[in-house]
């Protein structure tokens, strides 16, 4: 799909009312695909329509979104699930083993990886005060 399309698309949703999901964005990119390479440096969108088996790699610094479906991801001894309501943000490399749990062709997994440039995120966090508390409900990994 090209951009053109893809804006027509959006706003053909746009006018019948209907909010545009990030499901709906990966969705449109990915179509017949696993996986799609973005036009911004980084960007990965993907696409799985059954669940997977459990594969490893080293992960980069990333964010990592999933507008459907749900992934676990296992850091060590301890294993995370997430999904559109939860993300996953990394600051370092981690070796990690990933399965897609929760996926289908009705509802295939849709997510998106972007890589981190650090030396970016350093300078826009230097050029902002951040706040250094944090709930105590939150879970992170860095």
């Amino acid at each position: 799909m090209n951009a053109d399309s893809c804006a027509e698309a959006n706003e053909a949703d746009r006018l019948e009312g209907r909010p545009i999901t990030l499901a709906d964005q990966i969705a449109r990119w990915t179509a017949g695909k696993n996986r799609f390479d973005g036009p911004i440096p980084g960007l990965a969108l993907h696409r799985w329509e059954t669940p997977t088996e459990p594969t490893s790699y080293l992960l980069p610094p990333s964010l990592c979104l999933i507008g459907q479906g749900r992934k676990r991801l296992f850091l060590g001894e301890d294993a995370y699930v997430y999904d559109a309501h939860r993300f996953l943000l990394t600051a370092v490399d981690l070796p990690v083993v990933t399965q897609i749990i929760e996926a289908s062709s009705d509802q295939p997994y849709l997510g998106l990886t972007l890589e981190l440039d650090l030396r970016m995120v350093a300078q826009v966090m230097l050029g902002r005060e951040v706040a250094l508390a944090r709930p105590t409900d939150c879970l992170g990994v860095a």
